[in-house]
Order: structure tokens, then C-alpha cells, then sequence
């Protein structure tokens, strides 16, 4: 990057690149995540989502996921049966993984391409937060989003939930699937 250098020597403001909304300036907060992408600091602009808005959150979106899960799950088990009524076996036996794959492709659709749409899903929206990209600000890619909320929520559960609780201490507070995907939650 070409810095300007003014009369003596120095880097002159208007030379440098834009913070938004920068530490100590008016609109700023203490609770703002200040993030390096190579040389150039960025803000993302709101307050921080802490813990247990992102737990409300999260429970909110279980219970909703579950519902539909649920009665997805009762569809399969018992329209077949009452149909068939025991005539074609193999096709009883093939159902539990239709519906299996079924599940995790609504699991997939809910937390990777309805969340890109705004950043939030249900429980988000609720709770009034969003994840963001932490290095642009903007809505993460559905692969992040992928990235985040089924791998990175895997990974965080097998720390002994350690990975969620990042949250608390962080200063950025990221959970561990935050950091996996680059990602940070705000209140909007």
C-alpha cells in the first residue's frame, strides 16, 4: 500500500486505511471487536453478543429445529406402517435412513443456506444478534456458515463444551466455532 508522507517525514491521516468506527471515537463501544486483516484494522460495528443471549439463542433454535425433526420423524414412522400395513418390509426398513438423511439435510438448510440470508436464524432473530465475518463485517458465506454451525459446533462439543464457554473469557468473545470459521456474533 502507497502511504503518502507528509512535509516531515511522517504518514499523514488521510493516507491511512478507513476504521470504522474506531476505539475512543464517538458511536464507538468498549464492547466492539477490533480485528487485523493483514496490515489493515477493521471494527465491526454493535455490541458484541455475549453468552447467555447466544445460549437463549441456541435453545430457541433446538426446540424449533426438534419440533420439525419431530414431527418429520412421526411421518415416517407411522404414514408408512399405515399404509403398507406390513406388505413391503424392505421398503419399512429403508425409511429410517430417508429420514435420517432427511434430518441433516434440513439441519444443513436451517444453519448453512437460511442463516446467510441475514446472518440469524430464528433464535437469533429473537434474541436480536447476528453472526457476521470478523474480518469484513459482512454476511459469512453459507460455507462458513457450514463451516461454523455443524463443524465447528462438533468441535466445540467434543472440548467438553469448553468451546462454548470461550465465550465468557474471549475477548472478542468467539466460541471455539467462531474462531474455526472467522466469525463473529453482534446484537444487532
Amino acid at each position: 500500500m502507497d502511504l503518502k508522507q507528509n512535509i516531515d517525514g511522517g504518514i499523514s491521516p488521510d493516507s491511512l486505511p478507513p476504521i470504522i468506527n474506531a476505539p475512543g471515537t464517538a458511536g464507538a463501544s468498549t464492547n466492539q471487536a477490533v480485528v487485523e486483516a493483514g496490515s489493515t484494522p477493521h471494527v465491526i460495528n454493535g455490541q458484541l453478543a455475549g453468552f447467555f443471549t447466544r445460549l437463549l439463542a441456541s435453545i430457541i433454535d433446538s426446540i424449533l429445529l426438534g419440533i420439525v425433526q419431530f414431527v418429520v420423524g412421526l411421518v415416517f414412522t407411522f404414514g408408512p406402517m399405515a399404509f403398507l400395513r406390513g406388505q413391503n418390509v424392505a421398503l419399512l426398513m429403508f425409511l429410517p435412513l430417508v429420514q435420517f438423511l432427511l434430518q441433516i439435510m434440513m439441519t444443513v438448510y436451517y444453519y448453512g443456506i437460511y442463516q446467510h440470508n441475514t446472518g440469524q436464524t430464528i433464535g437469533k432473530k429473537a434474541m436480536g444478534i447476528k453472526v457476521v465475518d470478523a474480518v469484513t463485517g459482512q454476511t459469512p458465506s453459507v460455507g462458513k456458515f457450514l463451516l461454523r454451525d455443524i463443524l465447528g459446533k462438533i468441535i466445540s462439543a467434543f472440548t467438553f463444551l469448553i468451546g462454548y464457554l470461550m465465550v465468557l473469557w474471549d475477548p472478542k468473545k468467539q466460541a471455539l466455532h467462531d474462531k474455526v470459521a472467522g466469525t463473529v456474533v453482534i446484537k444487532v
